[in-house]
């Protein structure tokens, strides 16, 4: 499974990118929405790959190619506002986890996907460690936890799961523009769209004032952590989308748990740096940590062996 080793190695810059994200959207950047304008608008680079593939494809798969780009943009949005609120590492694994149940659906309706026995107990294993990781168990909330203790979802939840479909939606249109048009065309075309959405954020008023307004100067190692982010963002997309073309999108996107596995590191490690990373450490947390990544690490086990 040569895709497999692409995503996991996918997931390594992407756990980095989030670290850097939450670093950027604390200090760096006034809104999320100006964030993901300039994210989605820098996508037209990847016009740099048109001497390895590009051609005009039939009018139907531009418009679904740029349909697939500004839903992109639309998921980029729910996301960062989302990170913006709470923690990168309840908010990645969150999407990470719902995501693929999505896509499960999609691609079976959409595109006639289907995942044999083994498969689809990996699934399983990986989304449910996933999911897991989306509840916090605290002293409030509605759902009972034993006799003191109860689980509420998170603050974030709600747009979390909105980023996630919207995700989802796109990643399924995506493998079926890849299918018709090819990999690199394909990628150009929906990167193209993502392109189209930025400038379409600026036709309402409202949105052009949150985009370009002034905020803290922004420093020249600010600016140096966001092109770092785009850099390894623009690598771990390629992988990302290299698999997909390569392998099943269903259980390519059911592995994004293992993000958690590096970005709880990195958190751990940077958490100084930047305090909104510092998870909470009470047992109840530690012991759903531990149920998650073992889960996660079943999962992979499955696929590997």
């Amino acid at each position: 499974m040569n895709w497999l080793l692409i995503v996991i190695i996918a997931h390594i810059f992407s756990a980095a990118i989030f670290i850097v994200d939450k670093y950027l959207l604390k200090r760096g950047f006034p809104n999320p929405l100006s964030y993901a304008f300039w994210v989605g608008f820098l996508s037209f680079v990847v016009l740099a790959l048109a001497p390895f593939g590009f051609f005009i494809p039939s009018t139907n798969q531009i418009l679904l190619s740029l349909a697939a780009g500004m839903v992109w943009l639309i998921s980029t949005v729910i996301f960062y506002n989302a990170l913006h609120k709470g923690e990168a590492s309840r908010v990645v694994p969150t999407v990470g986890g719902l995501t693929p149940l999505f896509i499960l659906g999609l691609s079976f309706i959409f595109l006639g996907e289907r995942l044999s026995l083994r498969e689809l107990l990996a699934f399983c294993f990986l989304v449910s460690g996933g999911i897991i990781l989306s509840l916090l168990v605290t002293k409030t909330g509605t759902l009972s936890f034993w006799k003191r203790r109860k689980i509420r979802l998170t603050e974030v939840f709600i747009p979390a799961m909105g980023a996630a479909l919207t995700s989802a939606i796109y990643l399924v249109i995506t493998k079926s523009v890849f299918s018709n048009i090819g990999f690199i065309n394909g990628l150009i075309w929906t990167r193209l769209g993502a392109t189209l959405g930025a400038l379409i954020l600026l036709i309402p008023i409202n949105f052009r004032q949150q985009i370009f307004k002034k905020g803290e100067a922004v420093k020249a190692k600010t600016f140096g952590f966001f092109v770092l982010a785009r850099g390894l963002g623009t690598a771990s997309s390629f992988l990302i989308y290299w698999a997909i073309f390569l392998g099943s999108v269903t259980l390519v996107n059911s592995l994004q748990g293992v993000q958690y596995l590096f970005l709880l590191v990195l958190a751990f490690l940077f958490f100084r740096q930047i305090p909104q990373l510092k998870e909470q450490l009470e047992k109840g947390v530690l012991v759903q940590k531990i149920i998650a990544i073992m889960l996660i690490g079943i999962g992979l086990a499955i696929l590997i062996l």
